[in-house]
């Protein structure tokens, strides 16, 4: 299927798949919160449900759309960072991640949503990620 709004008429897997590899190849010294989500992007390039949702970056959280589109889709499952090549999970709320430190809390300084996953190792990572694309699907 070609998205008729994609330069030179790219289709979407093939836009997915530029998204992908820009996100894995990223030069040393750019873009410092990339390299702190290599392993889990490593880890979820290997997962075919993955790899076919379109990655993007928001401040330093990772998060997963349906497609590529003018009008993004809404995120489906975000990742943050914890340190340690550990990893924060939530589904479609953001607000459920935390910062690390004695009291967890959010972006918006308040006590992290119920709900949130992590943190945990890349692979271990993935796994909750796919939960949630379940949990939300079928919940």
């Amino acid at each position: 299927m070609t998205d008729p709004g994609s330069p030179n008429g790219h289709d979407e897997a093939e836009m997915i798949g530029e998204r992908w590899r820009r996100l894995l190849d990223v030069p040393p010294g750019r873009a410092p919160h990339l390299h702190d989500l290599h392993d889990f992007l490593t880890a979820a390039a290997a997962e075919p449900r993955l790899r076919a949702l379109c990655p993007f970056t928001s401040h330093q959280d990772l998060g997963f759309r349906r497609s590529v589109a003018e009008t993004p889709s809404r995120a489906l499952a975000w990742v943050r960072p914890f340190g340690e090549g550990r990893y924060l999970i939530a589904g479609p709320d953001r607000r459920g991640l935390h910062t690390p430190g004695p009291q967890p809390v959010t972006l918006w300084g308040t006590p992290p949503v119920p709900g949130a996953l992590g943190p945990a190792p890349a692979r271990e990572s993935v796994a909750l990620v796919l939960a949630v694309l379940d949990r939300d699907r079928t919940g």
